[in-house]
């Protein structure tokens, strides 16, 4: 059953939004001690978000919040994937596209986190969900963990082959001490993964790993890289012990989409004892109402990603300073 209790307050208020014909402004938090000021502008935050047109109080539907890995974009990233399939399950969905592709410090991707799901709990006015991909995993994390309203408007934040402890790829990236920022946030035992994993648990928030043990190329070594103290973490071996999946073909498994089904409509994490139809699952490995993406779109993302991590400008010789807010958990 999707999870339908929800404060008959949020609902009211939501509702007055909309009635007013706007929505509050978001670049800050409403009220005091809900996490650090955004310090991107607003117009800009606003322009990254995008929400289909049955996120609405009256549509009874949860809004899910798909989040990007770095490389992507909304578009040939999430909409031949969970952006068909959710539909038919009852959300409604919304997508955040990350400046630069990601390609940028992950502390100010992570802003654009924070904004999008301000702006998809009060056009929805219900609880949402968060669900991020890759470095899109990284930030869903970082956001739920440092912005305390972005917790406690979320049911679910679920992760799909997110850097969470970082990977091998960016300690090799940046092995010559001149890499981009974004490669030095995600390697390992980087500040950036020491905060992420160090700071407290949202106790409002049920948090799901989901990673590949097999072939997963960007994100590793597995199940370490994906693994997140204090959430409920598991591989989609644990489900069809021999299934090959790749750090892109996770976006499109039908274990990985059943394991995020079961954390959306059960209270608390997903299970993977609770699911139906583990043979069907094993046997067929693309998620229903996916379609396989175009090769124009997947060499967009390998170029852009190849650009921005190894010729791309955004380069320093060491990992940037932590903001303020999160310095004190990444020593």
């Amino acid at each position: 059953m999707i999870k339908t209790i929800r404060r008959a307050a949020t609902v009211i208020a939501a509702l007055g939004v909309v009635f007013a014909g706007t929505l509050t402004p978001l670049a800050q938090a409403d009220t005091a001690g809900e996490g650090p000021p955004l310090t991107q502008p607003e117009a800009t935050l606003r322009d990254a978000v995008s929400c289909d047109p049955s996120v609405t109080p009256s549509s009874g539907k949860e809004a899910v919040l798909l989040v990007h890995g770095i490389g992507g974009q909304p578009e040939g990233y999430w909409d031949w994937n969970y952006q068909r399939a959710l539909p038919h399950e009852g959300y409604g969905v919304c997508t955040v596209a990350l400046p630069n592709r990601g390609l940028i410090d992950p502390v100010i991707s992570a802003e654009y986190v924070v904004y999008a799901a301000r702006y998809a709990y009060e056009r929805s006015g219900r609880k949402i969900a968060l669900i991020g991909h890759s470095e899109g995993g990284s930030l869903v994390t970082w956001a739920a963990k440092f912005w305390p309203d972005v917790a406690a408007h979320a049911e679910d934040v679920i992760v799909l082959a997110g850097a969470i402890q970082g990977t091998g790829l960016g300690n090799t990236l940046c092995a010559t001490n001149w890499c981009t920022k974004a490669a030095w946030r995600a390697s390992l035992d980087s500040h950036f993964m020491r905060a992420m994993q160090n700071a407290p648990m949202p106790s409002s928030t049920s948090m799901t790993s989901i990673y590949t043990t097999v072939l997963d190329e960007v994100v590793f070594p597995q199940p370490r890289a994906s693994t997140l103290p204090g959430a409920a973490n598991m591989a989609l071996q644990d489900v069809c012990p021999v299934r090959a999946a790749d750090h892109v073909t996770i976006l499109a498994d039908s274990v990985g989409y059943a394991l995020a089904l079961d954390a959306l409509k059960n209270p608390g994490p997903a299970v993977p004892s609770r699911l139906d139809n583990k043979l069907w699952l094993c046997l067929n490995p693309i998620m229903p109402h996916a379609v396989l993406p175009s090769a124009t779109e997947v060499a967009e993302i390998a170029a852009a990603l190849t650009d921005g991590l190894l010729i791309g400008g955004d380069k320093t010789s060491a990992e940037p300073p932590l903001p303020a807010y999160a310095a004190v958990y990444g020593n």
